[in-house]
């Protein structure tokens, strides 16, 4: 897969959870994301972290095996505790886990928690990827 195609999946793949509005990576936010700052509701930022590609198989057709990282930002309203941030995790690992389209496929999604954050309470999800 190219890293365009990875990029149209993966998005399109977290666009389709509804919870809370997302940022996408040099787009505008959108008017929900704006919203969701403004009154200080949950919202989410999504990062395709590339790494390394490597050569999976040689024969006919060389197969290039690309990695990386789907890395989701979470915020929620700080100074309310972190379980609706805890519970956006847990639904986005749902989500996003062990997912496979075509040739890319998702392993188990990590939680860390950032915390307090800029006014906001922080925890972000990371799941590897492989794509071929």
């Amino acid at each position: 897969m190219t890293f365009e195609e990875i990029r149209v999946a993966v998005e399109s793949k977290i666009a389709a959870f509804t919870d809370a509005p997302i940022a996408f990576d040099n787009v505008p936010n959108s008017p929900a994301v704006v919203a969701a700052m403004n009154t200080k509701n949950n919202w989410l930022r999504l990062t395709i972290q590339h790494g390394a590609s490597f050569t999976a198989g040689m024969g006919q057709n060389p197969c290039t095996r690309r990695t990386g990282v789907v890395f989701i930002q979470i915020f929620t309203n700080r100074d309310i505790g972190s379980k609706p941030a805890m519970e956006l995790a847990s639904a986005l690992a749902a989500h996003i886990e062990h997912w496979q389209q075509g040739r890319l496929s998702t392993q188990a999604a990590s939680l860390n928690r950032v915390g307090p954050q800029d006014g906001w309470y922080q925890a972000n999800v990371s799941c590897p990827f492989l794509a071929d």
